[in-house]
């Protein structure tokens, strides 16, 4: 069962549209720039996260961070990115020219509170995610 958050990759569908991962701090080795909260999983059910990603603008290749756990973590004023209290899955990837599909490894959540973030790399170039979705084991 797959439940989409956004779905574009060119598809002639009204709504459709893409999320840009891009540097926003220069002085973080990784920036959580895209993010999602309240994913709808449900607390001891198995789950992968599956996304697209591509390069932009393309013709560069690097590296991507995903990071998934439970959303209900304390936010400190000088952090700009949300924390995670608990870590489900961490998953690097490659950035293509191309869009290319991942999933990752299977998880189970303790909560519905969960928070997905998607990372910049230092030295690596810009990136889109579409067709993000768990995928229920």
């Amino acid at each position: 069962m797959d439940r989409s958050l956004r779905r574009a990759s060119g598809l002639p569908e009204e709504f459709s549209w893409a999320g840009i991962v891009i540097d926003q701090d220069i002085h973080t080795p990784v920036d959580y720039t895209l993010r999602n909260r309240q994913l709808a999983a449900v607390a001891g059910k198995q789950y992968r996260v599956c996304f697209s990603v591509k390069s932009f603008p393309g013709g560069l290749q690097g590296e991507g961070l995903m990071q998934l756990g439970n959303g209900a973590a304390h936010q400190p004023p000088d952090m700009p990115s949300p924390q995670l209290s608990e870590v489900y899955i961490e998953f690097p990837f490659e950035v293509l020219p191309t869009w290319t599909e991942y999933c990752s490894d299977a998880f189970e959540p303790i909560g519905s509170d969960n928070l997905i973030k998607f990372g910049h790399i230092q030295g690596s170039p810009e990136y889109l995610v579409d067709w993000v979705r768990l995928v229920q084991q």
